[in-house]
């Protein structure tokens, strides 16, 4: 039977011949194993590695080609890639294959039930004995769902639970196991060196269905936006019994993810409504050039502390002069400026652990006909280009230059507080909104933003250069990989995005000297990406939330949520537009005019000395 990948039969490629080790990058001597990498393999030869790495023997280099060291440098680059190289069916037919061979061989030799998996019975055996590999087998789907389950789909989640129960009832599980004693849920070890090979592969194998089934069971939930139940089945004192016995029927525990309401007191409250009235902040939530002249948001050293310290839960910065649960309405430019950096980036950072990584592993983000198999990813694109076009729109509703100049001297404030944050999505989103030629042409406006404003936006685009596939933002990636900073990281996705797909396009699925075999480098490359970025997903902000910021973060993105390329396009018409407006182009004089003005002024220009001419050297 054959199917893609070749034969059904694993073992037919037993010979090593269809796998390619080369000399590792940089390695200076080719004595070693650790010398050599695994360059190409087919499905089968890569497959029959890992399970026998997985074996209770220890293979030597030619029973294992390359050796263990070899195979466990590259195991978590092809384990993460894997559910994305074959499917669910092709892996577990050829393991099913390898399990009716273990059962005939079981049933040929009678003796070999009540053999004991001793250490001579070890040593008289082979790697590729069906015994090891039916062990491996197991022992590489419980390793490979225990750290890798993140890289698979919903649908391959189900699949492998489905073709794990297969199992079960090929080995007839059940009963093996319940002739097996046990102590605290675990088999007793006065007793394990009497078992059997195929009784103690019959408990793994249920141990697995349990485990398989546990993970599909909290996917069913948070496909829902729920998080999922303690798991409740019977109690009993047979560990077996309690693995196979369904859950029970739960009523839903949805735990509430809402953000504290800080300041929830009536008193004060009235005092914050008097202090609003008071203060007459009649603002509107875009153009707030009057807002930001009464916002007193001074930079100071405790709030540069006050973002970089996440060992504690901070102090919710929320500014007098609004009410918490008012029906007034929440000015968002009266916020506090880092407190409404720090609720945007929890929402962002919640954007970005949505994204399951096998998303990544589609390769389909930037193809519309495919954006409903990558939904997370494409949601946070979107918020990038919203936060983008908000930044565009807010300066120019600024009507005059010094209005446009307060806006964006606070956006650039925003983008520096993301900056401290670690939230590269959204500072680079701004920047991105800040180097649009509707607003780099406003030369007015950028005349009057303050030399400390210019020093931050330099220093923001450094980090952000995209030369050298983001070198800067890669270095600082790296550090906070290496501990020296606190907190979490929301990436700039586009970057690696860019990276995937450079790998993509840039190498071959197969090997180009035998289309045979896979690519593992082209694995391992574009493994490294997806790894990094479901790495990042794992830490956490300590920050409390405020729901009101949040809505008023959202209120202010919602118009500029833009769902077709014709929408797009007409808002870029109409920024250029506005800009053109607000800020028109000189007039160009006649060549005749131009040139009596020059001859008038040129006893001016000759009278102003060296240091003039060494300035308009400065500035071209």
């Amino acid at each position: 039977m054959f199917d893609r990948h070749g034969s059904l039969d694993i073992l037919l490629d037993s010979d090593w011949s269809n796998l390619v080790l080369s000399p590792a990058s940089g390695a200076e001597t080719y004595a070693d194993e650790k010398t050599f990498e695994i360059t190409g393999a087919s499905f089968n030869s890569l497959l029959l590695g890992l399970i026998i790495y997985h074996g209770y023997l220890k293979p030597s280099s030619s029973e294992l080609l390359g050796g263990t060291q070899v195979w466990g440098h590259m195991m978590e680059h092809v384990l993460s890639m894997l559910p994305a190289s074959a499917t669910i069916p092709e892996i577990m037919v050829r393991i099913v294959l390898i399990l009716q061979g273990y059962l005939m061989e079981v049933h040929d030799v009678e003796e070999h039930i009540n053999a004991a998996l001793s250490r001579n019975d070890k040593l008289n055996r082979h790697p590729m004995d069906l015994s090891n590999l039916w062990y491996g087998s197991i022992n590489f789907i419980k390793f490979w769902i225990s750290e890798y389950s993140e890289f698979f789909s919903d649908l391959q989640i189900k699949e492998l639970e489905q073709s794990v129960l297969d199992m079960c009832k090929r080995l007839n599980a059940m009963e093996r196991v319940m002739t097996l004693k046990f102590h605290d849920g675990e088999i007793d070890k006065s007793s394990r060196g009497n078992i059997a090979l195929i009784d103690m592969t019959a408990h793994m194998c249920l141990k697995l269905r349990h485990q398989v089934g546990s993970i599909a069971h909290a996917r069913s939930w948070h496909s829902m936006g729920f998080s999922p139940p303690a798991p409740l089945g019977h109690l009993s004192s047979r560990a077996d019994v309690a693995l196979v016995l369904p859950f029970s029927h739960v009523s839903p525990s949805v735990s509430q993810f809402v953000g504290t309401w800080t300041g929830d007191e009536k008193d004060k409250n009235k005092r914050r409504a008097l202090a609003a009235a008071a203060g007459n902040k009649d603002f509107g939530l875009f153009g707030g050039a009057s807002a930001l002249a009464n916002n007193d948001d001074s930079d100071s050293d405790e709030e540069e502390q006050a973002v970089q310290n996440d060992t504690t839960r901070l102090e919710v910065r929320i500014p007098d002069g609004f009410d918490l649960k008012g029906e007034d309405k929440v000015h968002f430019w009266s916020l506090d400026c880092l407190e409404l950096a720090r609720q945007w980036t929890l929402a962002d950072h919640k954007l970005f652990q949505s994204i399951p990584p096998h998303q990544l592993l589609n390769r389909n983000w930037a193809d519309p006909r495919y954006a409903h198999t990558t939904p997370s990813i494409r949601r946070f694109i979107d918020r990038f280009n919203c936060v983008s076009n908000w930044t565009s729109s807010s300066i120019l509703t600024g009507r005059t230059p010094e209005n446009r100049a307060a806006i964006y001297e606070h956006i650039l404030k925003l983008a520096h507080y993301f900056r401290q944050l670690h939230n590269f999505h959204s500072m680079m989103a701004i920047l991105t909104g800040l180097q649009r030629g509707c607003i780099t042409r406003l030369t007015q406006t950028f005349e009057l933003i303050s030399p400390q404003s210019k020093d931050i936006l330099k220093r923001l685009l450094q980090d952000m250069n995209g030369s050298k596939n983001y070198l800067a933002y890669r270095n600082i990636l790296e550090k906070f990989f290496r501990g020296k900073f606190n907190g979490a990281f929301i990436p700039h996705l586009g970057a690696h995005l860019a990276e995937m797909t450079a790998v993509d396009e840039g190498n071959s699925d197969y090997v180009n000297s035998a289309p045979h075999l896979l690519n593992v480098v082209k694995l391992k490359l574009f493994a490294r990406p997806v790894m990094q970025l479901a790495d990042l997903q794992k830490y956490r902000y300590n920050l409390t939330p405020v729901r009101i910021v949040s809505c008023a973060v959202d209120k202010a993105l919602q118009p500029f949520v833009f769902l077709t390329n014709a929408d797009v396009s007409e808002n870029e018409r109409k920024l250029f537009n506005l800009s053109m407006e607000r800020e028109p182009n000189k007039a160009i004089a006649p060549a005749g005019a131009r040139a009596a003005d020059d001859s008038d002024s040129g006893d001016e220009r000759s009278s102003e000395g060296e240091d003039s001419g060494e300035e308009d050297q400065e500035d071209d």
